[in-house]
């Protein structure tokens, strides 16, 4: 934007009160590129979404009016048929920003196609590969929305409600893609007053007949609507409920404060936040007065703190609400807020600096104390109040935050600064004192009256925090100073104590470039100093203020090979990094350590952290590597061992060397800690070494231990990838340990190598059903997610366990694995619908409704949920099983937001429920929601949308599910199996419709070869008939009979047949067809 306007006039104008929603808009680049480009100064701003897109079309028309001349009739009909596309590709096309040509020419003229493609408005994004048809998108989904909603004249064209019978109705306010459509239609200025108004009324009054929770949706989108519709009659009624549902509201028959549901709550906040600001900010200050409950309160002045920015109106009552509140805690959250809210606002830093003097609470003054710190940036009478709160106050906190807040918004006030050195010297607090150092760092810089302030506090009778504190703010401020460097110098050349010496080394090197003195005295400290940390410090400042000084070189590489092993022990992995790295080239390092290595017999604590060091910087350096290798070989530590070989595992990806050394290690050693860090070492840079792999099962037979089993068997799984004697070791530790830690570990091992394995999965099956222990009853769970993915053996275990076990944890752990391994399973979804139903354990309630949020995935589950729990969200669940209530509400609310309205109202008011075989001896009394089948009306849409994820058998074969309820004719249902495939795509036959199932069976061949034909009976109207002998006789000569299937309770036929009420039938089904592609 300041590219645009160096004066930032728009940028003002948008900071105004009321222009919330328009900053919002414009933090989306386009919006705000186009809005800098189309205003001028002076101007007014628009309103609405509406007015601020009507302004983009006309500059998009006068962008370049000599390349693309347009006359203003063009312009209009243009317009008009760009709107008719938009509305008809958000409403008919499947992918509504993507249109085809066709879809496009239907809807408008070729001209008008034409000229909107030269102009922009309409880009080519895709051509057809196959039929070279082309594909376009409007110049920005948003004016796709915009042009749609021009198209629209009545608000019936979004909401047309038809009470007793929802099917006739239309409900396009619930669908997502239509939001910001009729947002810009209510922001229209071409729209009558009157028809707005009675469109929001509409949304207002939606009465679903369903607990309401259509009704919410609807009265949401009319309290977000009222930002677009400005002039709403209705906007404070509206915003004042949504408010009601957010906050809850005073009872008065019991005078106590109500509140709402969470789920209505939530979704109430989030409405609020696209409301018109100022009217919320309006009705939620009244509700502030009224408000009883002080939770209530300050959950307001923390909404408040986050919507209110520069709102003059919420600054003003908060302001008040200092003044007027008994409660301690509700004013210093007002203060709080204030500090969020109200940047440079005077009456509102006045306010805070009333406060600091009147309220008795230390909590309070700390709080305004803290927000002046924010919002009064270089405020003279803010920071005289914090001064005099320096003097004043006798609470530490309270000064302290005080001082904080000076080095906030004192910079360069000599009063501030004069304050804070007389505090240094006056407080008793360290704390306080620290903070006061830390703001003079921040303010003084140059000051020369701070400065020796702080170098007072580098005396050694004051605390080493406190030092090196003021040696950090003088490395801030004074730069260059004589004085400060002088007064360092000297310390560093008296004080014993090692953190100052590295502080002010350290600061040194910020503060003394080409200083001779500061250059001297880093030099001494190389050459006295027994700490390798603080040399490495002298050497690095020295660095910065005299690059290459041939005295600091010389000396740090004699320092490299002289230091004592003691004085490296000590040495720090990060200060390496930051200090010895930076200093020395990589092959100074590398040799100088590998020497160490080569060349002394000090054990593992010696060398420990170099060669960790090797680990982090050496990687494929063959002298490093030399080194560790030659460890390997030579000690007689189990522990330099072990480092050793952590490290090459870090550096020596495919090193020969390495792996020769690691491998000899494993046959030779007979420590198991030692083999388990080698094979280790060799998982990481050398996966599926042969020499490596045998040397591992040599561990694996001959070791006692089963912790090294285990991880031995881990690492096989993984340098030899998916191996099976690994994993069936794996097993059978999880199945004869009495270690829990062990079980736990094998289960998670498991999950990571054995994919697909059924003797695995298997495995943790049976460990799920059987553990009483919930850590590894989640270990087995988390692995079979991994490993099971719609595993039939997995499923129908799994199956079967819901089907006995009467325990909820492991019902709950079963039925969650299965709606992850086999997504959408009516089993899993009926057994999680069950227990949330059931259930008296908040835990398992909790976790049961985040695992079917999961599981639901069609329009079918959705309505079967809603028809199962919508018993548990009555009022009376409500007033005695709350929690219930609750967690099954936010499930039923997520359905209504998958469900179209009148699916809903189908669902809640006309449930399709059939008890599930298998489950029926698990429900509890009066419960039947997990009795959920198949719902044979959708079956051939379920299995399609199934096969979908499964490319590499929808890629080979062609699928046709035929309803055999329907045959006319039995015995010879030829005719109606060719409709059924030529509507499926198939061609017509030359010879006409084949009138018997031979003539069917040569066209089947020559026609469709690809073709999988299921046969099945819907158990509707009218009832099923049974399949004919005769029929499957002829059916089963067809070419090729493995593709048929026939879905039957009756298996009296040589074709594949499958049991309708199989739980896992459409998985069952696909798994078929997976076999029958691997066959051809």
């Amino acid at each position: 934007m300041r590219q645009w306007f160096g004066e930032e006039q728009l940028w003002e104008r948008l900071k105004e009160s009321g222009k919330e929603r328009l900053r919002d808009l414009v933090k989306n680049p386009l919006r705000l590129s186009l809005l800098c480009q189309t205003w001028e100064s002076g101007q007014e701003l628009p309103e609405t979404q509406a007015a601020l897109y009507e302004r983009f079309v006309r500059y998009f028309y006068e962008w370049k009016p000599q390349e693309f001349p347009v006359t203003l009739t063009q312009r209009e009909e243009l317009n008009a048929a760009l709107a008719r596309l938009a509305l008809e590709a958000i409403d008919k096309g499947k992918t509504r920003f993507r249109i085809s040509q066709r879809f496009a020419l239907r809807v408008m003229e070729e001209e008008w196609l034409n000229l909107a493609c030269r102009l922009g408005w309409l880009n080519q994004v895709d051509r057809d590969k196959d039929t070279e048809e082309a594909f376009y998108a409007f110049y920005h989904p948003t004016f796709q929305e915009y042009f749609a909603a021009l198209a629209v004249e009545d608000w019936s064209f979004f909401l047309t409600h038809v009470p007793e019978n929802p099917q006739q109705g239309i409900y396009r306010i619930f669908e997502p893609q239509w939001k910001q459509v009729i947002l810009l239609w209510l922001g229209r200025g071409d729209i009558d007053e009157e028809a707005k108004g009675a469109f929001i009324q509409a949304l207002v009054e939606f009465e679903d007949g369903c607990k309401g929770f259509y009704h919410y949706q609807a009265y949401f989108f009319a309290a977000i609507g009222t930002a677009e519709f400005k002039d709403c009659t209705k906007v404070e009624t509206i915003i004042c409920q949504v408010i009601r549902w957010s906050f809850g509201y005073l009872d008065i028959k019991s005078q106590s404060w109500s509140i709402f549901p969470a789920s209505i709550a939530k979704r109430a906040k989030t409405a609020l936040w696209q409301t018109s600001h100022d009217k919320f900010i309006e009705q939620s200050l009244q509700l502030l007065k009224a408000c009883l409950s002080e939770d209530v309160s300050i959950n307001i002045i923390g909404f408040l703190g986050k919507i209110a920015v520069g709102n003059e109106t919420a600054i003003a009552a908060l302001i008040q609400l200092l003044s007027t509140t008994q409660s301690n805690v509700t004013r210093w959250n007002a203060a709080s807020s204030l500090g969020k809210i109200a940047v440079g606002n005077e009456t509102a830093i006045a306010a805070l600096i009333q406060l600091l003097s009147t309220t008795q609470s230390d909590v309070t003054r700390w709080n305004a104390a803290s927000s002046l710190g924010k919002i009064a940036v270089g405020n003279k009478t803010a920071i005289a109040a914090l001064i005099q709160l320096l003097s004043t106050t006798q609470s530490d906190v309270t000064r302290w935050n005080a001082a904080s807040s000076l080095g906030k918004i004192a910079v360069g006030n000599e009063t501030a600064i004069a304050a804070l050195i007389q505090l240094l010297s006056t407080t008793q607090s360290d704390v306080t004192r620290w903070n006061a150092a830390s703001s003079l760092g921040k303010i003084a810089v140059g000051n020369e009256t701070a400065i020796a302030a702080l170098i007072q506090l580098l005396a050694p009778t004051r605390s080493e925090d406190i030092r090196s504190m003021a040696a950090h703010s003088l490395g801030k401020i004074a730069i260059e100073n004589e004085t400060a460097i002088a007064a360092l110098v000297q310390i560093l050349s008296t004080t014993k104590s090692a953190s100052i010496q590295y502080n002010i080394a350290s600061n040194l090197g910020k503060i003394a470039v080409g200083n001779e003195t500061a250059i001297a005295a880093l030099v001494q400290l190389l050459s006295t100093t027994q700490s390798v940390v603080i040399r490495w410090i002298a050497a690095s400042s020295l660095g910065k203020i005299d690059v290459e000084n041939e005295s600091a070189i010389a000396a740090l590489v004699q320092l490299l090979y002289t230091t004592s092993w003691d004085i490296w022990l000590n040495i720090e992995t990060t200060f390496w990094e930051n200090e010895i790295v930076n200093t020395f080239r990589e092959d100074e390092i590398f040799d100088f350590v590998s020497f160490r290595l080569l060349n002394t017999t000090k054990p593992y604590g010696i060398r420990r952290n170099i060669v960790k060091t090797f680990g982090e910087i050496a990687v494929e350096n063959e002298t490093a590597i030399a080194a560790l290798v030659h460890i390997l070989y030579a000690t007689q530590f189990e522990k330099d061992h072990i480092i050793a070989a952590k490290c090459l595992g870090q550096i020596a990806v495919r090193n020969e060397t390495a792996i020769a050394a690691l491998v000899h290690v494993l046959y030779t050693t007979k420590s198991e800690n030692i083999r388990w860090s080698a094979a280790n070492a060799l998982e990481r840079i050398d996966v599926g070494n042969k020499n490596a792999i045998a040397a591992l099962f040599q561990i694996l037979y001959s070791t006692r231990y089963e912790d090294i089993q285990l991880s031995v068997a881990s690492i096989l799984g993984k340098i030899y990838a998916r191996n099976e004697t690994a994993i069936d070791a794996l097993v059978q530790i999880l199945s004869t340990t009495k270690s829990e830690s062990i079980q736990l570990s094998a289960a998670r091992i498991l999950g990571e190598l054995a994919v697909v394995n059924e003797t695995a999965i298997a495995a943790l099956v049976q460990l799920l059903s059987i553990t009483k222990s919930e850590s590894i009853r989640w270990s087995a769970a988390k692995s079979l997610e991994k490993i099971a993915v719609e595993n039939e053996g997995a499923i129908a275990a799994l199956v079967q366990i819901l089907s006995t076990t009467k325990s909820e944890g492991i019902r709950w752990s079963a039925a969650s694995i299965l709606g992850k391994i086999d997504v959408g399973n009516e089993g899993a979804i009926a057994a999680l619908v069950q227990i949330l139903s059931t259930t008296k354990s908040e835990g398992i309630r909790w976790n049961a409704a985040e695992s079917l949020e999961t599981t639901l995935i069609t329009k079918e589950h959705y309505v079967e949920v809603v028809s199962a729990l919508k018993d548990c969200i009555t009022d009376e669940v409500y007033e005695n099983n709350f929690d219930r209530f609750d967690s099954c509400y936010e499930i039923v609310w997520k359905c209504a937001q998958n469900l179209s309205y009148p699916d809903f109202y189908q669902a809640w008011h006309y449930p399709t429920l059939t008890p599930h075989p298998e489950m029926q001896e698990t429900t509890g009394v009066g419960v039947t929601p997990e009795a959920l089948l198949l719902n044979w009306d959708n079956f051939p849409q379920n299995l399609a949308q199934a096969l979908k994820k499964q490319p590499e058998i929808a890629d080979k074969i062609s699928v046709t599910c035929i309803d055999a309820s329907q045959f006319l004719d039995s015995d010879n249902p030829a005719s109606e199996i060719y409709v059924k495939l030529v509507k499926a795509g198939y061609p017509r036959s030359a010879d006409g419709t084949p009138k018997d199932l031979q003539s069917l069976k040569v066209y089947c061949e020559l026609e469709c070869p690809e073709a999988c034909l299921i046969f099945y009976e819907a158990p509707s109207n009218p009832p099923p008939q049974g399949f004919s002998p005769i029929f499957l006789n002829a059916l089963s000569r067809f070419s090729p009979a493995n593709r048929i299937a026939i879905v039957s309770e009756k298996p009296d036929s040589s074709l594949q047949t499958f049991s309708p009420t199989h739980p896992n039938l459409i998985p069952t089904l696909i798994a078929w067809m997976r076999a029958t592609v691997l066959e051809d």
